[in-house]
């Protein structure tokens, strides 16, 4: 908690319930933020993984799938949170038909 042993006789009950209850509010910051960090290394992970063996299961002729060349931003206003989010569904969904339609042609051809 922080408090050294001088100081905790010498506090009250009262000061030292603030003083825990400081230390739970810094503690769930840092897990928060650790928990962000967590979450953004994982979009990585998966941007890194997609531009590997995605590309190596896609189609030959289809656009190849490439790691981000700078970091992601991570002070974006709601405006272009949800900009960039319809941006990604509208990709998705269209690599999604491209995936469906190879499939597709390559099942009726074999």
């Amino acid at each position: 908690m922080g408090v050294d042993l001088r100081s905790f006789w010498h506090l009250t009950p009262h000061d030292l319930f603030l003083i825990a209850e400081g230390y739970k509010v810094a503690l769930n910051r840092q897990i928060e933020h650790e928990n962000a960090m967590a979450h953004l290394q994982g979009l990585y992970i998966c941007e890194a993984l997609y531009a590997t063996i995605g590309n190596m299961l896609s189609a030959k002729n289809s656009r190849k799938h490439e790691y981000p060349s700078k970091p992601y931003e991570l002070d974006l206003t709601e405006e272009q949170k949800q900009s960039r989010e319809e941006r990604q569904l509208e990709l998705f969904a269209a690599q999604l038909t491209a995936r469906m339609s190879n499939f597709n042609l390559s099942k009726e051809q074999g």
